[in-house]
């Protein structure tokens, strides 16, 4: 479910309440346990924590970072500071040989061009649901093997 998928660390790190929940005083302030105008559904608000323009209907996030076709006005959590990949995608929860090659040193940016050491370099391709891998004609990606020669090392169409 969406809920689970932003506060637990699976593909990003765990979202705090407070970016998508209006924060309460106490536990018993109205509307937080009682009193609540609809209950069964937490009130969602985005000014504290994606984005200050974000907003939520009926079950869908739209115009923030995230989920806003790379808008540009905010972030997972604009007061959060600069971004790394790591910020969002936890580098337990990543597929394949990323963790391999992480660990031999390898950045982000090295096989997905949309990254740069600095951040995301183009936010449009960063968020289209499309995963952005070159590998500067050192190597060729098939869409499940790598084939070529990359960091001294023949892949031979090895299965990502």
């Amino acid at each position: 479910p969406p809920h689970t998928e932003h506060v637990t660390q699976t593909r990003h790190r765990a979202l705090p309440c407070t970016d998508c929940h209006p924060e309460p005083t106490t536990a018993l302030t109205p509307g937080h346990l009682f009193d609540d105008d609809t209950p069964g559904i937490s009130e969602v608000t985005l000014a504290a924590g994606l984005a200050a323009s974000g907003t939520y209907s009926s079950g869908t996030c739209s115009n923030v970072y995230c989920h806003g076709d790379g808008r540009s006005d905010g972030d997972i959590s604009a007061t959060d500071g600069p971004r790394t990949c790591e910020s969002c995608h936890t580098t337990g929860g990543l597929r394949g040989e990323h963790t391999k090659h992480r660990n031999e040193g390898v950045d982000c940016h090295d096989c997905h061009p949309d990254v740069d050491a600095a951040g995301i370099s183009v936010p449009a391709q960063h968020v289209d649901g499309t995963i952005q891998i070159d590998l500067a004609g050192a190597i060729t990606w098939n869409g499940s093997t790598c084939d070529g020669v990359c960091h001294f090392e023949n892949h031979n169409n090895r299965r990502w």
